[in-house]
Order: C-alpha cells, then sequence, then structure tokens
C-alpha cells in the first residue's frame, strides 16, 4: 500500500508556492481511492501553503483518452489558474499537454515525468520500485512476512516527489521547503487527509 496523499500534499505545497498567488487545480481519472488520496492531499498541501487559494479539481471520468483530460485542464486554467495536477494516468498526459500550451504549470503523477519538459514543476512519485525492491531483499533475506500489508510513505522512501523543473522559481528555496515539508511528514507533524 502506497500513502499517496503523502505524495499529493508535496506536489500541492509546490504548487501553491510556484503559483505565485494564482490558483491551481487538478484533474483525476475517476475516483478510485489512489486517485481520491492524491487529490486530497494535493488540496491539503496547497491550503496549508496558501490558505486563501482556490483549489479546483475535476475527473475525467477515464484513464486512458488523453483527449479527455485535455478538454478538462483549460476548462480550469481559462479561469485563471496556474497549475495542474494530473491524477489521471495516460489521460492526464493531456492535461500536462494542455498546461504546457498555455504556459502553465503541471503536475505529474505517479512516475517522475521530468522528461516531458520545463513546465513539468515536479511529479507526486509513487515508488513501486522501491517496494518491489524491499519485497524481494526481504525474500532473500528470508526476513518476508506475508499475511498482512505494508505501508510505503515518505518516511521510508516510498513516496515522495520527483526532479523540480529548472525553470522553477526560486528552484532552491522550492526544494529546500519540499524537503523540509518531507521531514515533517515523515516525522508525523502534519496530518494528511486521505479523502
Amino acid at each position: 500500500m502506497f500513502a499517496e496523499q503523502q505524495a499529493g500534499y508535496l506536489v500541492g505545497a509546490a504548487a501553491a508556492t510556484a503559483a505565485g498567488g494564482g490558483w491551481v487545480s487538478a484533474v483525476g481519472g475517476q475516483a478510485v481511492p489512489a486517485v481520491v488520496a492524491f487529490l486530497a492531499g494535493s488540496r491539503a498541501g496547497v491550503k496549508d501553503t496558501d490558505p486563501s487559494m482556490n483549489v479546483l479539481q475535476g475527473y475525467s471520468q477515464d484513464f486512458v483518452d488523453q483527449a479527455r483530460c485535455k478538454e478538462l485542464a483549460p476548462t480550469q486554467i481559462a479561469r485563471g489558474y496556474k497549475a495542474v495536477f494530473a491524477a489521471a494516468g495516460g489521460c492526464g498526459l493531456g492535461a500536462l499537454q494542455a498546461a504546457k500550451e498555455r504556459n502553465i504549470w503541471g503536475i505529474s503523477v505517479d512516475n517522475d515525468q521530468a522528461f516531458l519538459g520545463p513546465h513539468i514543476l515536479t511529479s507526486a512519485t509513487k515508488k513501486v520500485d522501491v517496494a518491489v525492491f524491499d519485497t524481494i531483499e526481504s525474500v532473500t533475506k528470508d526476513s518476508f512476512e506475508g499475511g498482512g500489508d505494508t505501508l510505503y510513505d515518505v518516511a521510508n522512501g516510498g513516496v515522495g516527489y520527483g526532479k523540480v523543473s529548472p525553470d522553477a522559481p526560486d528552484r532552491e528555496a522550492l526544494i529546500e521547503k519540499l524537503d523540509d515539508v518531507s521531514k515533517q511528514i515523515a516525522s508525523g507533524d502534519v496530518d494528511i487527509p486521505r479523502s
């Protein structure tokens, strides 16, 4: 299991910081538990960073069709939003493309998608590779215990944020802030809703 809300919180804090007083939005695929958690965490991260900011969230009802997300994101962007968080699988690529075309920040999900270009502010990462590696390692060391769930979160490196865009305003300060927020999350000092 992954603490998606923690990764969402980090990118919400990044979006609120980089938006410079503008509003932020999010496009989810469908309201499945992982996406709901990403969006709830993101909303909390924005509001804890700047309580005056508006957060608009919508669902494309699709995880594949990029056109569905590309249609939804411009509607949000046209209302003055300065960043869009796409938690919609392949569909989310359409929202990220809309962000690029409208010259606002895009924030991706699951994997670090900085390779899409400098318009990607950062990514809410769910590090499946860490979970697989840890599980395999526990099997090889005869310490694997079945019958339960393992939670991958910020504290054990299972979720986090990806590369920060080289074009991010005051990039080093933003990275320092996200690292500080990560420490607060890991220590349990930040209560983040999952829904």
